[in-house]
């Protein structure tokens, strides 16, 4: 009978669906005009850019797998498409707004931005 239990509960969990994550959307990158979508990648939080007016850059993924580091706040090595350089960067959701704070590699220069979501 557990093993009938267990094996239940193991399908189960199998057919629903992934939950989304609190930072799932569309985010606008005001800077640029960039919509970033925001998704679970890896367990953590993936960003993807998918409209831009530089096109070289549409698709192009600026981090995959962030991990929580906090109350709705993740953390890791982001990339910036533009010019493929890496940044430590840590991704802060307050409501409609999603903090990112990066710094190159070597710990300076740093940067903070406030990305609005838009769905």
């Amino acid at each position: 009978m557990k093993t009938f239990v267990v094996t239940a509960i193991a399908t189960a969990s199998m057919a629903l669906p992934a939950l989304a994550g609190p930072y799932d959307g569309m985010w606008l990158r005001p800077s640029t005009g960039a919509h970033i979508q925001a998704f679970d990648c890896g367990g953590g939080l993936g960003l993807k850019v998918v409209k831009s007016d530089n096109a070289a850059t549409i698709g192009k993924s600026i981090i995959c797998g962030a991990k929580s580091s906090g109350d709705n706040q993740w953390s890791g090595i982001g990339v910036k498409v533009d010019d493929g350089s890496e940044f430590k960067g840590t991704w802060t959701l307050s409501g409609d707004t999603l903090k990112l704070r990066g710094c190159l590699k070597i710990g300076f220069p740093c940067q903070s931005e406030n990305w609005k979501r838009i769905k």
